[in-house]
Order: C-alpha cells, then structure tokens, then sequence
C-alpha cells in the first residue's frame, strides 16, 4: 500500500480486528489497572493543561518495546509500506493507556504529527481498544462525514494524523484502548533518467 499523499476528503482510516487476543488483552490489563493514572491534558498555546470540558479521561505512560515489535509484526501486512514518499520505521514504544470511566470523553480534536528520531515523523494514529464490556465510548470520525468505529476487545483502529474526531462519552463501565503512533523515516529519492 503506497500514499504520496494525505487526501482529507477521503482520509486513511482502517481497523484490524484481532491484533491482540483476548488473552493478551486481559495481561495488558491487569499490567495498566493499577496505574499510576494521570489527568490527561491537552495542547495549548502555553503548553499542555488540563481542560475536562474538551477531555476528561485518566492516562498511565507506557514504555514497551516488546510490545511496539509484536504490534508492528502483527499489523505490518496492513501498513502502508510507503506514505508521503517515507517508509514504515516501526511504532513508537512510549505508549499511552487512556482510561474512560462512566460519563469520561475526548472531545473533537486532531491528533499531530511530531518528529522521532532522525529523519524520523509521525504519520499514523494507533489505538487497540483492550476491552468491549461498556458501553457508549466509541470512536467518531467527523470529517468529512460521520463515521463510527464499535470498540472491539483486540482490534486495532489506524488512521492519519489531523483527522477530526472524538471518544464518545462512556455510559456505562470502563473503556480502557492503548495509543501510540505509526512512524515512517525520509526515503531517498530515485534519480530521474
């Protein structure tokens, strides 16, 4: 799969079901349960800051590039090998578990693009949704029109970065999904002839 570009009438969005199984799901889980949660923030001029009226939901920092490798190998059938004339480099380690608890949400937003290590971007957004025993929480897409993605123990959800969209109020129970981003490094121009 190849993109040379980023075409926001018709984004990249796709989901991958069965990327960890059950089993792996419940060990995530058990790992993150306990925490340290934190308040999740969001981006503001002056920085990060709190701000519940956008989003609301608790966040435990997760290093594991065990994890990132087995995520990789798992979903690299489904990755774009090439996107904006980069190659997949591989997904980020420093992972976040986000916790949605009864009436928590994440309100309309893009995800960035950030710099990794040299020649290195962003490009992709990816959630795994670790459980499906609530209700509400699902993922909207926006832009350009509505779409719903149902959180599925064990599937993957990717899409491009600055893409509109939100999590969707939990009604009932707790969502817990890990997030982490896609990376794609400089690739060498072939020479005309």
């Amino acid at each position: 799969m190849f993109a040379d570009h980023f075409d926001f009438t018709h984004p990249l969005q796709w989901t991958v079901d069965g990327v960890l199984s059950e089993v792996e799901c419940d060990a995530l889980l058990e790992r993150y349960r306990e925490g340290p949660w934190l308040e999740a923030t969001v981006n503001r001029a002056e920085g990060r800051a709190v701000d519940r009226t956008i989003r609301d939901n608790h966040l435990a920092l997760v290093d594991d590039a065990a994890l990132a490798g087995l995520l990789l190998e798992r979903l690299r059938p489904a990755l774009p090998e090439r996107l904006m004339h980069m190659t997949l480099s591989g997904i980020k380690s420093r992972m976040r578990c986000y916790r949605y608890e009864r009436g928590e949400h994440f309100g309309p937003h893009g995800d960035q693009s950030y710099a990794g290590g040299p020649g290195e971007r962003s490009l992709l957004t990816l959630m795994v949704y670790l459980n499906d025993d609530f209700e509400g929480g699902r993922t909207a897409f926006l832009e350009p029109r509505e779409q719903i993605i149902e959180p599925r123990r064990g599937r993957a959800l990717l899409f491009q970065h600055m893409v509109l969209h939100e999590g969707r109020a939990v009604t009932r129970g707790t969502k817990y999904v890990l997030r982490t981003d896609v990376f794609y490094r400089d690739s060498p121009v072939a020479p005309r002839g």
